[in-house]
């Protein structure tokens, strides 16, 4: 009886994983990629200041603003620090070529998506960051982008966004 009102007492005070908005890390290319590259480099392998998924880490998706989801395999690739190892055209995207300096978003596989908005957020429509689950929100399937902004729900695709004050696109 004790192991249940234990484990009753833990569910109703554990905040839901959604409650927790994972900010994604925020970086650029360092350096035009081919389409067949396993390889890329960024400018910066630190975690950027408004994320909470620290630095790019194996097993963490690589996004980069033209819509190609790359999984990291590896760090430091040849002792540099900015050089990691990839996966091309993961989750449905296809591998291409990127220009340099193109902005790439970095976290766990989680806090990417398949839609355009969370469930119960419509474009245009109010938002909380706790309703969301993620900033920004990444749809891998269009390379669709939205964030909630100013308690909005704000979708981009062939706009300019940006995220901490960085460009996300184009």
């Amino acid at each position: 009886m004790k192991k249940i009102i234990l484990l009753l007492a833990f569910t109703l005070c554990t905040v839901p994983a959604f409650a927790q908005a994972v900010k994604l890390s925020n970086t650029t290319l360092n350096g035009a990629v081919t389409a067949t590259a396993n390889t890329v480099r960024l400018t910066s392998a630190s975690a950027s200041s408004q994320s909470n998924v620290g630095a790019p880490a194996v097993g963490q998706v690589l996004w980069t603003a033209d819509n190609e989801a790359m999984q990291i395999t590896a760090t430091n690739v040849g002792g540099v620090s900015t050089v990691f190892g990839v996966i091309r055209g993961q989750f449905g995207t296809k591998p291409a070529a990127h220009a340099t300096s193109i902005i790439v978003l970095t976290g766990p596989p989680s806090a990417f998506q398949a839609v355009n908005a969370p469930a119960g957020v419509q474009p245009g429509g109010a938002c909380t960051a706790s309703s969301v689950g993620a900033a920004p929100w990444v749809n891998l399937t269009n390379g669709n982008v939205g964030n909630c902004r100013s308690s909005l729900w704000k979708m981009t695709n062939f706009t300019t966004l940006t995220y901490d004050s960085v460009l996300v696109y184009p």
